[in-house]
């Protein structure tokens, strides 16, 4: 999410102290290696999820070899092991850049590393040629979602759905647009969809319960983080919340003081994100 640092919080603060906060915890942590969650690394660093590619009619014809080096490759960008991935992708663009599917492989490479407009580059020519257009509308979207161009991804969100209706990723990162938009019913109900497919995952509730705060209904959410907590004292998820009331409520010190207890089982990224999750919805 994007950080307005001007825009005036509920409570008189502006947003330039929340962002201070934000930074602080970000370098804090930034010594953490361990990638978190509260189910999958996906969940809070959204990355297009696993899939063949959806290949347009094509009259190339691959040697074994050059389909055994895509099948590496493939596993290699699923598993977010972009080290690994990265000289088997240009091997095999050397080889066949043609090869169906590879266009969006590394449209997929490039968002790994944060190379976001070579990776938007590469997933809009994997759309010229009708290869992995769900995954390269999800991955545009995503990519337009973190450059804080809300509206724009809209449309690809929207695509992304169309074709893969059973991703609750997609639901959840679209319900994260609409929230930025400031269109809190609309987010609320992608987040109910998302959580219709997956009943257990319990950060697209938390992504609900940011929304009450946004609404002032502060009691609503500290009842949910105590149950969360009174059932698992650790629970990241009720920690989260507990930080989100905290800033909400201007007691800084305090939400830097709960989320520096996440810092063991967050990765840095991760507290950035959750972070970014925490702001406060413009009004």
């Amino acid at each position: 999410d994007s950080n307005d640092m001007a825009t005036k919080t509920r409570h008189g603060g502006t947003r330039r102290r929340y962002n201070r906060l934000a930074w602080v915890l970000f370098a804090a942590a930034s010594a953490a290696c361990v990638v978190v969650v509260m189910k999958a690394p996906s969940h809070l660093t959204p990355r297009p999820p696993s899939s063949e590619p959806e290949r347009a009619t094509t009259a190339i014809i691959v040697a074994e070899e050059d389909k055994v080096l895509y099948t590496q490759a493939v596993e290699a960008l699923d598993a977010n092991d972009f080290d690994k991935a990265a000289p088997l992708v240009e091997e095999l663009t050397r080889r066949v850049p043609e090869y169906p599917g590879l266009t969006f492989r590394r449209a997929q490479l490039a968002f790994g590393r944060k190379q976001n407009t070579q990776a938007i580059t590469l997933a809009r020519e994997a759309l010229r040629r009708e290869e992995d257009v769900y995954l390269s509308n999800y991955l545009i979207a995503v990519v337009l979602s973190q450059q804080g161009d809300y509206e724009s991804a809209l449309n690809h969100f929207q695509t992304a759905y169309d074709l893969a209706p059973w991703n609750a990723n997609v639901l959840q990162n679209w319900g994260a647009a609409l929230r930025r938009l400031n269109r809190p019913q609309q987010a609320i109900d992608k987040y109910e969809a998302a959580l219709a497919q997956d009943p257990g995952n319990q950060l697209f509730r938390i992504k609900i319960e940011l929304i009450h705060l946004d609404r002032g209904d502060a009691e609503t959410v500290r009842a949910y983080a105590n149950d969360l907590l009174e059932w698992t004292p650790d629970n990241p998820g009720g920690q989260l919340l507990q930080a989100a009331l905290k800033l909400h409520e201007g007691q800084y010190d305090d939400a830097a003081g709960i989320l520096a207890q996440l810092k063991a089982s967050l990765g840095a990224e991760a507290i950035k994100n959750l972070m970014d999750d925490m702001a406060p919805a413009p009004s």
